[in-house]
């Protein structure tokens, strides 16, 4: 299992930030936040002025990479663009939208859950990543831990943009 440290590494080396530079790309997710099981996947978040442009793109970029597919889809209202390759056997999912990266529901999630590992005590990472060993999705060991019930992503999304006083309350009244 790669570290948080040499994930990052290798998707410099194999200049996989470089190929998207031009879109803003944004790690994200359970690689990023540093919860990542062996089966965990590199997310990565995309802002583009044009979904063809950005095929195009990343179809020349990444097109030679093992179980290289496109697809464009409707993700919470909207049209959406996701890539999938392996990079050494590691699964890299890139999602892009036309509008900037700080207004994608996923990485609105993303900061709502490095906020509160920032604010939570040291054992809530290690709990997340016990629960995602187990098969868990990000999200859900989140709510598990934080006790809070209703549909995952959109729960976790509700908190975007709150104060973090607010999150702290969750984080204390959870015991973390």
């Amino acid at each position: 299992m790669y570290s948080h440290e040499q994930v990052a590494l290798l998707l410099s080396r194999l200049g996989v930030m470089q190929a998207l530079e031009q879109y803003s790309p944004c790690w994200i997710g359970s690689s990023a936040l540093d919860v990542r099981h062996a089966q965990s996947d590199v997310d990565l978040v995309c802002s583009t002025t044009s979904l063809d442009e950005f095929t195009k793109v990343t179809k020349t970029a990444f097109g030679k990479f093992d179980q290289f597919q496109q697809s464009l889809n409707v993700f919470l209202g909207r049209p959406s663009m996701f890539v999938e390759f392996n990079v050494n056997q590691w699964p890299v999912d890139v999602f892009a939208r036309e509008h900037p990266v700080a207004h994608h529901p996923c990485w609105q999630v993303f900061e709502v859950e490095r906020q509160l590992l920032e604010l939570g005590s040291p054992g809530l990472r290690e709990k997340v990543r016990e629960l995602k060993r187990s098969g868990m999705r990000t999200e859900a060991a989140f709510m598990h831990c934080l006790g809070l019930e209703g549909r995952a992503f959109e729960t976790i999304l509700s908190l975007y943009g709150k104060p973090k006083a607010v999150l702290s309350d969750i984080l204390f009244y959870a015991g973390w």
